[in-house]
């Protein structure tokens, strides 16, 4: 395919150069929406908002991008449904217990 050290190099570069984007893309979007539908001009607060939206996108695209580039995140991403399926009563207290 290429260079191999290149490979190594450019793929983390490039999953954090779309994670950036995806990020910009999102709060861009929000304050947008923002400005559109309020009279004032947003706040610290909808700027924060907007900021955090921002990276669970940017985390949420870089997990996808990895699960469908890297083979070993797509045994890993089995092996864990696997085990969700396997276990639900467990995987449901522990969702409850990280949303308490």
């Amino acid at each position: 395919m290429g260079n191999p050290t290149f490979v190594r190099i450019a793929r983390p570069i490039g999953l954090i150069l779309v994670a950036l984007a995806v990020m910009m893309v999102v709060a861009k979007l929000t304050l947008t929406i923002v400005r559109a539908t309020s009279f004032e001009e947003p706040g610290i607060g909808w700027l924060t908002t907007a900021i955090s939206l921002g990276l669970v996108a940017a985390i949420v695209a870089n997990i996808c991008i990895r699960l469908l580039l890297e083979k070993r995140q797509r045994i890993l991403g089995r092996m864990a449904l696997r085990n969700l399926r396997r276990r639900k009563r467990n995987t449901a207290l522990i969702i409850i217990g990280l949303l308490v």
